[in-house]
């Protein structure tokens, strides 16, 4: 998809979603190594625990390509899984809406404005909550069971 995106507005994030051991890194990263460097499931580029400016930047950068970031994992406070759901719908609504956030310096001059230019892949146990429907519109989920991962270990001897 991310090569078509000179064409076609992927208005949308492709979310694997399956439990641990179901090889969800492992097929990303066979698929991002048809865009020429070697990925290991260990060794994917960004992960949520990344600051949301940084994001940004990337699906700038990463002009008509993909971008993955591994590892949705919320984790058990409260207050952390609260801000990684809101940096969440930050980066699917900007990657959706094709439209980063817009800034101003001190002296009130305006910042560069980093729109998405990449596709954006990324994957977890379940998927953002969001708290609203908006999330979920902006999201494409795709379930990775067991059953279709027993394939996938054999690629990864």
């Amino acid at each position: 998809m991310a090569p078509l995106n000179a064409f076609f507005d992927t208005c949308f994030t492709l979310f694997l979603e399956g439990l641990t051991g179901t090889y969800k890194s492992s097929l990303i990263a066979r698929c991002l190594n048809h865009y020429g460097e070697t990925f290991e499931y260990n060794r994917l580029p960004i992960g949520w625990n990344s600051t949301e400016n940084k994001l940004e930047k990337l699906l700038f950068l990463l002009k008509d390509l993909p971008l993955v970031i591994d590892d949705w994992a919320p984790g058990q406070n409260s207050k952390e899984a609260k801000d990684l759901e809101q940096k969440a719908g930050n980066i699917f609504r900007a990657q959706a809406n094709r439209l980063g956030r817009s800034r101003m310096s001190s002296d009130t001059t305006s910042r560069m404005t980093y729109n998405p230019r990449g596709f954006l892949i990324t994957s977890g146990e379940h998927s953002p909550e969001g708290g609203s429907g908006s999330s979920d519109a902006r999201t494409f989920s795709v379930q990775i069971q067991k059953e279709i991962s027993t394939g996938l270990n054999y690629l990864r001897q």
